[in-house]
């Protein structure tokens, strides 16, 4: 498939598989010469026709959203590719001739974030256009984060600094799958609810919260500043602002920067420190980082309410 010759490249998926179109979107957007979209909705735009092409990603290759998506794709005509480790989603590729990036499969679909992703960076290279290349970042990241594990590494630092508080993650809007996948790893690894917001969007609204913040709600509040790769950039400003007005009122704030300088290394690595700081907080709280409950039973409600039979 000519891929490059699309007006749009559409990439759906849920959860982790959907963070992985997120990401490529984020740091393919400067460069890429048509535009990714990430979709998390089932529910198509008008735009998205034959004229476009729409990539579809599921871990399982069983999400029901996904498989929605891709009958829908299939009723409008609309070139497709599948990211999958198998499942109905594969069967129904091969069934019908659409291409496939399988994966390996066996573990948590958001411990598979990397192998998502590398198979859409596979998958879209001349949606790439002038990107590092992925394994020489890989092999910087693996310096970087190599004290990531540690007791002793920032994340574990982070992670003390969260005792007996709430983390609000706050992030160039640029970033904004970084604080996403912050909060969905908190809340599966280490079951607790969490929260992200972008700059300088959350100057223009939830600052006037911050600036009547009672010491109460001060005292049990940790905001980490994720920081992104222009320090003169949109948000900037407005986080230097925050981060004074905080101090000011005795909240605690820390600023996570990456060692990183470019665009796709810099995302990788704060990802990568996410992951280690939901696990350390998970080690706290005492509980499992495996266990999905929640997401199963979700799931097979849906599955019987909404039940996929494909043409």
């Amino acid at each position: 498939m000519a891929w490059e010759s699309r007006s749009t490249t559409a990439i759906l998926g849920m959860g982790g598989s959907g963070l992985a179109g997120e990401l490529f979107a984020a740091v393919t957007g400067e460069t890429s010469p048509r535009p990714v979209l990430p979709l998390r909705d089932p529910r198509f735009p008008r735009w998205l026709d034959r004229s476009a092409a729409l990539v579809l990603v599921s871990y399982s290759g069983e999400t029901q959203e996904v498989l929605e998506s891709y009958e829908e794709g299939r009723r409008r005509s609309i070139p497709l590719a599948v990211v999958t480790s198998g499942g109905t989603l594969e069967k129904w590729a091969a069934r019908d001739s659409v291409p496939v990036a399988r994966i390996p499969g066996g573990q948590p679909p958001r411990a598979s974030l990397g192998l998502l992703f590398g198979a859409l960076w596979g998958l879209l290279p001349g949606l790439r256009t002038g990107s590092r290349d992925l394994l020489a970042v890989a092999e910087e990241l693996q310096e970087t984060g190599s004290t990531f594990n540690s007791p002793e590494g920032a994340p574990a630092q982070l992670a003390r600094e969260w005792e007996g508080r709430e983390l609000w993650t706050y992030t160039p809007e640029l970033f904004a799958c970084v604080g996403r996948r912050w909060k969905d790893d908190t809340e599966e690894n280490a079951k607790e609810l969490s929260h992200f917001d972008t700059l300088p969007e959350l100057a223009h609204n939830a600052i006037v919260a911050w600036d009547v913040l009672s010491p109460q709600e001060r005292d049990r509040r940790l905001v980490a500043l994720v920081e992104g790769l222009d320090r003169n950039g949109p948000g900037a400003w407005e986080g230097q602002y925050l981060e004074s007005e905080l101090k000011a009122r005795g909240v605690r704030t820390v600023r996570v920067v990456p060692r990183a300088r470019d665009r796709l290394g810099a995302m990788l690595e704060l990802v990568w420190f996410g992951d280690f700081l939901s696990l350390f907080r998970a080690d706290a709280r005492g509980v499992d980082p495996l266990p999905m409950e929640g997401i199963v039973k979700m799931k097979e409600a849906r599955r019987r309410s909404h039940p996929v039979s494909p043409r």
